[in-house]
C-alpha cells in the first residue's frame, strides 16, 4: 500500500510533518525542539506511518538541519 505512494511524495511527508513540527514561524503554536520532532517522527517510521529507509536517511544525512 505505501510502496504505492511516490518516492517524492514519501519524502517531501517526512520533511512537512518535520517543518509543521518545528518551525518557529508559526503564528499559531510554539516549535518544538527538533529532537523531540525527530521522535516522533520516528514513531510514526516505526509504527509504519512513514518511509523508514527514509527517514533514517533523513536523520543521517541531518537534513532537518537544512530547514532552520
Amino acid at each position: 500500500m505505501g510502496r504505492d505512494i511516490p518516492i517524492p511524495a514519501r519524502i517531501m511527508a517526512i520533511c512537512d510533518i518535520y517543518d509543521a513540527l518545528a518551525a518557529s514561524d508559526r503564528p499559531y503554536k510554539k516549535a518544538i525542539p527538533p529532537e523531540k520532532a525527530l521522535g516522533i517522527l520516528e514513531k510514526e517510521a516505526k509504527s509504519g506511518k512513514l518511509d523508514a529507509e527514509l527517514f533514517r536517511i533523513f536523520v543521517g544525512a541531518k537534513v532537518y538541519l537544512a530547514a532552520g
